[in-house]
């Protein structure tokens, strides 16, 4: 889950070594950072490292491509538009990932490139809320409960952003009713009963990440201060 975070961190700490003044700082902080992100990565995974067998299984349970597109309902993009565009008879699951990955990356460049050029700590959170957004709208075989984990960055920004760290949680709560199953559905048409929810779940969610996508791409003050910050 950690991975609907690393876009907006690749793009903020980058965008802080091309913050440098001279060539050189540049080409060094770029090095640095490769440096500091392999040989975490090495560390990390150097306990299963010791068989290809260890890491593929590793990779079987961080990505469990097996499951599908989606599984029961959620409100992301490919689970809503499924009543109307049965995704997942139309093309194979080898197809879709590679779509799901691309869609996913382009929902979160907007987000990545404004923190490349002009880096800040509050452009971080609110990067990290669009970038989560991103893996929970489009990615492949997102779990009910991943709508969570934009909401951390949201209630850090609460100061700014009262109306989002307000009703953020409400929504996501919402979005999740079908996994409570507290009230048994109705007898006809069941599955309209949970489609419902996470249907109008959604119009909201994408609502926020467009909100949050303009709002990062118009911080007052964010240019000025990474600079100042950087002299």
């Amino acid at each position: 889950m950690g991975l609907f975070y690393a876009p907006a961190f690749f793009a903020h700490l980058l965008g802080r070594c091309l913050q440098q003044l001279t060539y050189t700082g540049k080409v060094l902080g770029v090095a640095r950072l490769g440096v500091t992100v392999i040989a975490t990565f090495v560390v990390c995974w150097s306990p299963w490292l010791t068989s290809l067998d260890s890491a593929l299984q590793v990779l079987h349970r961080i990505f469990p491509v097996g499951r599908g597109l989606f599984e029961d309902y959620l409100a992301n993009f490919w689970c809503v538009t499924s009543v109307f565009i049965k995704w997942k008879s139309l093309a194979s699951n080898a197809a879709l990932m590679p779509v799901c990955a691309g869609l996913t990356v382009l929902a979160a460049l907007p987000s990545m490139v404004q923190q490349v050029l002009q880096p800040s700590p509050k452009g971080l959170l609110l990067g990290m809320a669009n970038s989560a957004f991103a893996f929970f709208m489009l990615s492949y075989q997102v779990h009910e409960k991943s709508i969570l984990l934009p909401l951390l960055p949201i209630t850090l920004l609460a100061a700014s952003e009262p109306d989002c760290a307000i009703w953020g949680p409400a929504i996501a709560s919402f979005s999740m009713y079908p996994l409570l199953a507290l009230v048994p559905p109705p007898q006809r048409l069941p599955w309209l009963h949970d489609r419902l929810f996470v249907s109008y779940s959604f119009v909201f969610i994408a609502g926020a990440m467009l909100y949050l996508n303009w709002r990062q791409w118009n911080q007052q003050g964010s240019s000025s201060a990474s600079k100042a910050k950087t002299k």
